[in-house]
């Protein structure tokens, strides 16, 4: 459903991107995920024509939840991302058709692979596909997947239901509140919507395991004027152990950014403020590793500094490399689970259904 007319607008706001990830996976942290990706416009096409084609589409953010076994599961998440980047770059037209087509690709190429493969080896996955293109916000989503968007003072939830943020009813039926994962149905639509955000607003595209971990009220109190980093710090306190990936991406006015130095060239590059393409190829950019080393207790002394200083100190902190695996990460049995995993026994009789 799309909320609100997007804003065409030729005199969009250059806004600046912050952003920070949290990512256990059957337990252990993952620094260099598969299945997170942020592209911005001047790396969603390879080179030449595709380059070209993609100009005007704006930064493309994506999250997927990929069911099965550990072994295999990242070569395929590294392809549906690329089917989407690619397929989102090469469209024409308005970017709700654009993504909504690149998650319908992502969708027939999981399903001819779930075709050939033995019953037992079929995967599903959730999936949050988010373009920021000015300051109109564009959401696909299909399966088990979340987005959450504070903006204004105010944090709404894409999508508001699901019978996916039910843990004892992640069914799925016509008459169930659900979108299909992608890979189940050789017939496909996915979930869409629209908002409009400004600096200072963030969005957070996450696994489902955040909307039971979290209830929308406690995450609006603690998203509020907090930046990426401090989101992604309180999503790691929240996630205890559990498994949790989260993309959080802060919306920043270029006139709160310290000048730049030489230091910010040996930074890893986030490729949303205009750093030059690869004429080569596209590059995907792992995001950065939420670092748990800026407390909320902070606050009086963080407030004496200027927006600018404030931001170069936690862009000082990420560079700090995790040094090990916080202590309590292990595997969690039962429970949330790992992400769309733990549903596979729910969806079985669906796979039946649709594949053979």
């Amino acid at each position: 459903m799309i909320e609100s007319p997007p804003t065409e607008s030729a005199s969009e706001p250059q806004l600046k991107i912050e952003l920070a990830q949290v990512c256990v996976v059957e337990g252990i942290w993952q620094d260099e995920p598969d299945h997170l990706a942020a592209f911005d416009e001047t790396r969603l096409g390879a080179s030449g024509n595709a380059q070209t084609a993609a100009r005007g589409r704006g930064s493309l953010y994506l999250l997927l939840d990929v069911s099965g076994d550990v072994e295999g599961r990242g070569e395929v998440e590294r392809e549906l991302i690329e089917i989407i980047r690619r397929e989102y770059a090469a469209r024409r037209g308005s970017v709700t058709f654009g993504l909504s087509e690149a998650v319908r690709a992502a969708n027939a190429h999981l399903f001819e692979i779930n075709v050939s493969a033995a019953r037992e080896a079929r995967r599903m996955a959730g999936v949050s596909a988010v373009v920021l293109r000015g300051p109109d916000l564009y959401i696909a989503q299909a399966g088990p997947s979340v987005v959450y968007v504070e903006a204004g003072g105010k944090l709404l939830r894409y999508p508001a239901e699901s019978d996916w943020f039910t843990e004892d009813q992640p069914l799925i039926s016509p008459q169930g509140n659900a979108s299909p994962p992608l890979g189940v149905r050789r017939e496909f639509t996915c979930d869409l919507a629209h908002t409009s955000v400004n600096a200072g607003d963030a969005f957070v595209l996450a696994t489902r395991s955040l909307t039971q971990l979290s209830n929308t009220d406690e995450l609006a109190h603690a998203f509020a004027d907090r930046g990426a980093e401090d989101i992604a710090t309180f999503l790691e306190e929240v996630a205890s152990g559990a498994d949790l990936s989260a993309l959080i991406a802060e919306l920043i006015d270029p006139a709160d950014l310290h000048p730049a130095s030489a230091d910010d060239e040996e930074l890893p590059a986030v490729p949303i403020d205009g750093d030059e393409a690869d004429e080569t190829e596209a590059e995907l950019h792992p995001v950065f590793a939420a670092q748990a080393t800026t407390p909320f207790a902070n606050g009086a002394a963080e407030e004496a500094e200027t927006p600018g200083e404030n931001f170069a100190r936690r862009r000082e902190e990420r560079r700090q490399p995790r040094a090990a695996q916080p202590a309590g990460i292990t595997r969690v049995a039962g429970g949330i689970g790992s992400g769309v995993g733990a549903l596979i026994a729910a969806i079985a009789g669906v796979f039946s259904g649709a594949l053979n």
